[in-house]
């Protein structure tokens, strides 16, 4: 078995392979090389329009969900430089408390980008936070055929300003009616990371209430290196999570990360605390791609926010500064000298190093003029704030 599912076990934990004997694999020592991430595919980047200002600093919520709803004060979560900070947590719920809670979390944590599962949206609901644009998917299904729609569904919230394309995919297979998934392109500085958001709801074949099919298949789901998949799979395996019995959900992460030489970044902490029991799990899974592996740090936050799960970080170092929407410098055509941009266009048409040839391809002839004419226009056109547009 490839020791790719355990790279980041903790050091005080061996666990079993179950497709191999009994022997035992020991947490890998050795540490990782840094591979370079991959080009952004040739996608159009959405960005939000115009440059938004920045939101006020929210307050701490003055009455907490729950008991365990702020963290310690030992609790350290300083963000590096050229760190990007994911969070990926299931809420259970997103109402008004909550999300009061989550605005406050994001900002005083330095998010900039989170993936919630279980949100209980309904269709179409509406959902705004100041400072990040909301990307949701409802659940589609009910628990039994006559059930309403209530529960499920997932949401993606990516700070202002950072690059991003949402690929218009289904990577669900088509008689897969219970999970949600959506998968979004996050544009870093000559970098990309493809984040898949998913939720798969624990469904009771024992209950006669509970009418759902699991036809959950993670070989689907996109699985690169530059790959993130995080969410709450209800899956369990003594890999991960050392305290339930692996189920069948846990077998296929286990087969889908051996198969894709991907690695499970859960340390071995619990992410789930059972209201009823006060028993610990952890269903919530943070799976990546062999170039992230490497740069990414995994930590669970103590408080839960109101929720039964903990909230779970992943810092990522990347090469260079984050991808933001930032003003271009543009020309100022009102500002420009016309006659030493004529002067230069004559110039560089008049050398012999130039070459042009009317008989040469008429798309290479373009090419070259239009290049003659940006250069003479960076010569004579001051920079401004003005719509950028081609200087003739």
């Amino acid at each position: 078995m490839s020791s790719t599912v355990i790279k980041r076990l903790p050091s005080n934990h061996q666990w079993t392979c179950p497709k191999c004997s009994n022997q035992q694999i020991p947490t890998p020592q050795t540490s990782l090389s840094q591979p370079s991430l991959t080009q952004p595919p040739t996608q159009p980047i959405l960005t939000p329009s115009g440059a938004s200002p920045q939101p006020p600093t929210p307050t701490p919520p003055s009455q907490p969900s729950n008991a365990d709803s702020q963290p310690s004060a030992t609790f350290q979560t300083q963000v590096k430089n050229n760190s990007f900070r994911i969070a990926q947590w299931n809420c259970c719920g997103l109402n008004k408390s909550k999300k009061t809670e989550l605005e406050y979390f994001l900002s005083s944590q330095e998010v900039d980008m989170i993936l919630i599962q279980e949100t209980n949206f309904v269709k179409e609901t509406p959902f705004q936070l100041n400072g990040f644009r909301p990307i949701g998917t409802e659940r589609k299904r009910a628990r039994n055929a006559d059930g309403n729609l209530i529960g499920g569904g997932i949401l993606t919230l990516i700070k202002s300003g950072v690059q991003h394309n949402v690929p218009n995919s289904n990577i669900l297979p088509d008689n897969d009616h219970t999970s949600d998934a959506h998968v979004i392109d996050i544009y870093l500085e000559n970098s990309i990371i493809r984040a898949t958001n998913i939720y798969v709801p624990p469904i009771k074949e024992s209950d006669p209430n509970d009418h759902r099919i699991q036809n959950f298949k993670p070989m689907l789901l996109p699985s690169g290196k530059n790959c993130l998949i995080l969410g709450d799979l209800n899956a369990h395996s003594p890999i991960w999570d050392q305290w339930q019995l692996r189920n069948s959900i846990g077998e296929l992460i286990e087969d889908f990360v051996v198969e894709k030489d991907l690695t499970i970044l859960d340390e071995g902490s619990a992410t789930f605390i059972s209201p009823a029991t006060g028993g610990s799990s952890a269903p919530d899974i943070s799976i990546c791609g062999a170039d992230i592996a490497p740069k990414v740090t995994w930590t669970v936050y103590p408080a839960t926010l109101g929720s039964d799960h903990h909230p779970i970080f992943m810092d990522i170092e990347v090469p260079g500064p984050i991808g933001q929407n930032k003003p271009k410098k543009n020309m100022a055509y009102k500002k420009a000298n016309w006659d030493t941009f004529q002067r230069q266009i004559d110039i560089t048409l008049s050398n012999p190093q130039t070459n042009l040839d009317p008989n040469e391809n008429s798309d290479k002839m373009n090419a070259k003029l239009t290049n003659i004419i940006i250069d003479s226009a960076k010569k004579s056109i001051p920079v401004g704030s003005s719509r950028n547009r081609k200087p003739w």
